[in-house]
């Protein structure tokens, strides 16, 4: 089950193809979505998910009704919940700036970053032990591991809708087959001791849940 998540995650950001093999059943996938955002994308984001209902087993469950970037996570966090237990949803995409929630390493409160899980895990309790904002431990739910998986499409915030637009147009290149992704493995053909290791590198994401002050990557957290 967790391996198709993972899949379904995988090609609804234009990153993968559907394997023949696992189009029996269809999934529903659930869409948070700003009300306004999808007023100016509707053109783009329709064609986006025309594309993705008729090359993959899932079916779009769009919320599109509130104004979900000035949401608070917990209602976002309840919304999903909603749709999990009547829609039988397995994943979330969150389109634009939707809010996060953040977390701590308890012992210490330094180590500090974005709390993916808090969309993910919809049956456990996030307990914020010192009242700061960030949440520093879960109390796991009766069902093993996270209900869903979630991909982020979260534009820069500057330019929000131009650079949505971009990339929802890049999916449908892409979905039409007018691009294709770049081959990578011409690093393991030219370089045998990397092809011939049991393990590969694969560039699944982005960000850091750290703010090393020897490190930008937590500045991204300002920009996206």
């Amino acid at each position: 089950m967790w391996i198709r998540k993972f899949v379904i995650a995988l090609v609804l950001s234009g990153g993968l193809s559907w394997p023949m093999s696992l189009q029996a059943e269809k999934d529903a996938v659930a869409v948070i979505i700003d009300r306004s955002v999808y007023q100016q994308v509707e053109q783009e984001f329709e064609t986006y998910r025309k594309d993705v209902e008729r090359r993959f087993p899932v079916e779009l469950v769009v919320s599109k009704e509130r104004e979900w970037e000035d949401a608070d996570p917990l209602e976002i966090r309840r919304e999903l919940q909603r749709m999990h237990r009547e829609n039988g949803i397995v994943g979330a995409v969150l389109v634009g700036q939707i809010p996060y929630t953040f977390w701590e390493r308890k012992v210490d409160s330094y180590f500090t970053g974005i709390n993916t899980l808090y969309y993910q895990e919809l049956d456990g309790e996030f307990i914020d032990r010192d009242s700061d904002g960030r949440f520093d431990e879960i109390e796991w739910g009766p069902n093993e591991g996270p209900e869903l998986w979630v991909f982020w499409m979260r534009p820069p915030k500057k330019d929000n809708i131009r650079y949505l637009r971009l990339f929802l147009r890049k999916c449908h290149r892409y979905y039409s087959g007018r691009i294709r992704a770049p081959y990578r493995a011409m690093l393991y053909a030219r370089y045998p001791s990397l092809g011939n290791s049991p393990m590969k590198r694969f560039i699944a994401g982005r960000d850091c849940p750290h703010s090393c002050i020897y490190c930008f990557n937590h500045l991204y957290h300002r920009m996206y």
